[in-house]
């Protein structure tokens, strides 16, 4: 029998059956990584750049471009040509959610991860989303201070850095209250985004 090691009957095989079987679990538990969320990027990561990333790219079918995509791509070239090179919410039909960008994007730690950091080219954001601020958005210094204001999150995805970058913006007192960026994570896609793909 594969108990005899453990002696005793079958209720005592049980006991020390679930002593090893707790140790196990206990084992297991304390020896999982940390399952919270890192807050900020500790270090900077490193940028993908060259031709993957920065290369004129149009999205073919049958050899034709697909006219939704050639024109983002268009819009893309305009961003990463100008002083802020992020593509932006286009016809943002919420007045606050407007305003909500327009004072992240004039935010430089919100801005930081959109240019190389030696050669200072330009890399590829965008602006995916701008909506009201949820309680689960906020930590406990931006529930403080968005306490009885209207509250925006802004989110914006990092293409080379594969980098979320969320603001949370108090568009009351038209000041951002905290910037958040995310390696390896990626913000929903944008409404007009997957329209456009289907």
């Amino acid at each position: 029998m594969a108990f005899q090691f453990l002696g005793g009957g079958s209720s005592q095989r049980a006991k020390w059956l679930a002593l090893i079987s707790g140790c196990a679990l206990l084992v297991a538990c304390t020896n999982a990584p940390d399952a919270t969320p890192t807050r900020t990027a500790r270090t900077r990561p490193t940028p993908i750049t060259g031709q993957s990333v920065l290369a004129d790219r149009q999205a073919r079918v049958g050899g034709e471009a697909i006219p939704a995509l050639a024109a983002r791509e268009e819009n893309f070239k305009k961003a990463l040509a100008s002083p802020l090179p992020v593509l932006p919410l286009a016809n943002v039909s919420d007045v606050l959610a407007k305003q909500a960008q327009d004072l992240a994007l004039q935010n430089p730690q919100f801005l930081s991860y959109t240019r190389h950091p030696q050669t200072k080219q330009p890399l590829r954001s965008e602006i995916f989303q701008s909506r009201p601020a949820r309680p689960s958005d906020l930590g406990p210094a931006d529930a403080v201070a968005c306490q009885d204001k209207k509250c925006y999150r802004v989110e914006m995805y990092n293409y080379s850095y594969n980098l979320a970058s969320f603001a949370v913006v108090n568009v009351n007192d038209k000041k951002v209250v905290s910037v958040n960026h995310h390696p390896g994570t990626q913000p929903d896609i944008p409404l007009y985004l997957t329209s456009s793909l289907v």
